[in-house]
């Protein structure tokens, strides 16, 4: 657990912002910093990592405000590799769930997740290939 710890300090320290705490809770781990509350992604697969950042910007780019973006390192990327896999880091959001019992998304909920289904899937670069077979095929 303390290796943990200090394996995650020493990659945030390519961040720009100071880390005052590295916490976990139940399952995943969270950075108390200057700049607020961040999440950390871990993935194994660095492709995955790639293909989800790509979806990511692309969305926001298209105009989704609210979608969650990886914070930039002080060299420009977006997640940090080690032998063991990738970190990310994002803003931390609160869970709420109030969402689900408005009106409007009790009706019209699966027409709005359809359509930002089909705006990953027009942002999906065929050119990055994730272990062909494994994430996504061109094609299908």
């Amino acid at each position: 657990m303390k290796l943990q710890h200090e394996t995650l300090r020493s990659h945030l320290e390519e961040y720009p912002f100071a880390v005052i705490e590295v916490k976990q809770e139940k399952n995943d781990w969270y950075v108390l910093s200057d700049r607020g509350k961040k999440r950390i992604t871990y993935c194994t697969d660095e492709n995955l990592l790639r293909w989800s950042h790509h979806w990511r910007e692309c969305l926001a780019a298209s105009g989704f405000r609210y979608v969650e973006r990886y914070i930039a390192t002080r060299s420009g990327t977006h997640w940090i590799s080690d032998d063991t896999g990738c970190y990310a880091l994002s803003d931390y959001w609160e869970k709420d769930d109030s969402w689900v019992r408005h009106p409007f998304w009790q009706m019209e909920g699966y027409s709005v997740l359809g359509m930002l289904l089909a705006r990953i899937h027009a942002c999906s670069d065929y050119k990055i290939r994730i272990v062909p077979g494994r994430y996504c095929t061109k094609g299908i």
